[in-house]
């Protein structure tokens, strides 16, 4: 058996991701009612992973996930998340359709049951190019809503931890029974075993360009989406959701055959094993008949085998007329008030919570990005959209000094370092009177304005102070001239001043 750190080496250098950050989950015992799915809380560290933080997470002290982004555009891995949980035959399936194929993906089970599908490198690549292609073979193995890392093309040049992106948890955390490897004939895998697997499986960058989802004959739909054609080839004999399928034949064929759609609807009905009775073709062509209708990209079976970038190269595709719906890229900057940024075409919009709640809002921030706009879609469309979104969302905690909050507090305390003893001196700034800081709150807005602190407004910065800062209104009588003078006192304690940092000169002969 191989020692554990080296061990820990060998998974560092086959998951070379990116070197400043990590992401550390825990797991709360619960299991998620809305999905299944185990739940757990997660967070960013930001500090270099290394073969220690490998060996903590492979001994269970911690479970790590990795964003593959090493530098601004380049990856060494790319995954498919499939969180199709407590449904063995996913698993199984996909491990079948990788040794049918020969494709060199190596699959591994998750820890609430579900499939991690990775593609390894033994150099550099386009993290773009990732993305498109694991995006078709998302649609391959039925799996078209499922998530993909990189989930971003490039790293963001934004300040806050956001701009590092999505990360996935990592296999081999503690329990070997729940989440480890396969081979290409679905033998289980031990870690040692697992590494020497998977570096069998790594391609070079001229193999991952030769590397193509296999051939599935002739369109049955020419120029038609992706998802019906598979379909019609590879599921029409389980006759899944034939209302919703057929629907959605109806509204290529109106595209394609606009004269003889009606006629051609009945025959593609009869591919089915099971096809739908007259009576309810009938009622699909009436209610086609009378109007024109979007694909229903978000619906099953339809969004299992999606393929948008392709869909969208055809002539009777999606085209521009739907809001991407396999699109999993959405993270949200828990700050206060939160943001949410979104990658479109390469493009990265930010987003308020009414801006991303509102349709038309996240359409003129569209706009403003990439200079064109999506057809206007019905709100109950658009929250579906969204559930979509929602579902891959990456939360990204925000550091308390980096909060509104956070930054009025160090400018408070900023403000107090440079206190005078004289206590005769409260209205040319703060003072210090024993273990507390004394200041007029008109002194504190002023010093704000010079630092030009706009992220809160009067009414929620007095109730930081009183809530957060512990402080109280206090009468403060000065000797010369004698006089009361109404302030407000902070103890030290609820202060962030370390003596040992140089804080800017607080002028008390500026006047107020």
């Amino acid at each position: 058996m191989i020692p554990i750190a080296d061990l820990s080496f060998k998974f560092h250098e086959l998951f070379v991701s990116n070197p400043n950050v990590y992401g550390q989950t825990s797991l709360t015992g619960k299991t998620r009612n809305r999905d299944g799915k185990a739940d757990s809380k997660s967070f960013l560290v930001k500090e270099a992973i290394d073969p220690t933080v490998w060996e903590s997470h492979l001994k269970g002290e911690r479970i790590i996930g990795c964003t593959p982004l090493i530098n601004e555009d380049q990856v060494r891995w790319g995954a498919l998340d499939v969180d199709v949980y407590q449904d063995s035959k996913t698993l199984e399936g996909i491990i079948q359709q990788v040794k049918e194929n020969k494709l060199p993906f190596v699959v591994c089970r998750s820890k609430s049951g579900g499939a991690h599908v990775y593609l390894f490198f033994s150099e550099e690549v386009s993290a773009y190019n990732v993305i498109d292609k694991l995006k078709s073979f998302s649609a391959f193995f039925g799996q078209g809503a499922c998530e993909i890392y990189p989930k971003q093309p490039k790293i963001g040049d934004r300040k806050d931890n956001s701009k590092y992106g999505n990360w996935i948890n990592m296999p081999y955390s503690g329990n070997p029974t729940l989440q480890y490897g396969f081979d290409k004939d679905g033998k289980a895998l031990n870690p040692e075993e697992f590494i020497n697997y998977a570096l069998t499986q790594q391609l070079t960058k001229e193999q991952f360009e030769e590397l193509n989802v296999p051939a599935s004959g002739e369109d049955i739909l020419p120029e038609g989406p992706p998802c019906l054609n598979y379909i019609f080839q590879k599921r029409a004999q389980h006759s899944e959701s034939r209302n919703v399928t057929l629907s959605n034949v109806a509204v290529y064929l109106k595209k394609a055959h606009p004269t003889d759609w009606k006629h051609q609807l009945m025959q593609f009905n009869r591919k089915f094993s099971e096809p739908l009775e007259d009576r309810e073709v009938e009622a699909i062509i009436n209610s086609y008949g009378k109007k024109d209708y979007k694909y229903q990209c978000s619906s099953q079976p339809l969004c299992k085998y999606c393929d948008a970038s392709l869909c969208g190269q055809r002539k009777y595709g999606i085209g521009g007329e739907e809001f991407l719906p396999n699109n999993r890229s959405l993270i949200q900057l828990k700050s206060d008030p939160p943001l949410w940024f979104l990658t479109l075409d390469d493009a990265e919009l930010q987003l308020t919570t009414e801006q991303f709640d509102n349709f038309n809002q996240f359409n003129q921030k569209v706009m403003e990005k990439l200079l064109f706009k999506y057809p206007p879609i019905k709100q109950e469309d658009w929250v579906k959209q969204q559930n979509l979104l929602l579902k891959n969302c990456t939360q990204i905690e925000i550091p308390f000094e980096m909060t509104p909050l956070g930054q009025l507090v160090e400018y408070v305390s900023m403000f107090c370092a440079n206190a005078s003893e004289d206590t005769d001196r409260i209205k040319s700034g703060p003072v210090k009177r024993g273990q507390f800081y004394l200041f007029r709150m008109i002194d504190l807005k002023d010093y704000l304005n010079q630092q030009r602190f706009k992220e809160l407004p009067d009414n929620k910065i007095l109730s930081a102070i009183k809530q957060v800062l512990k402080a109280d209104a206090v009468t403060h009588s000065i000797k010369s001239p004698k006089l009361n003078v109404r302030c407000w006192r902070i103890h030290k304690d609820n202060l962030r001043i370390d003596p040992s940092t140089p804080f800017p000169d607080f002028n008390t002969n500026e006047p107020y």
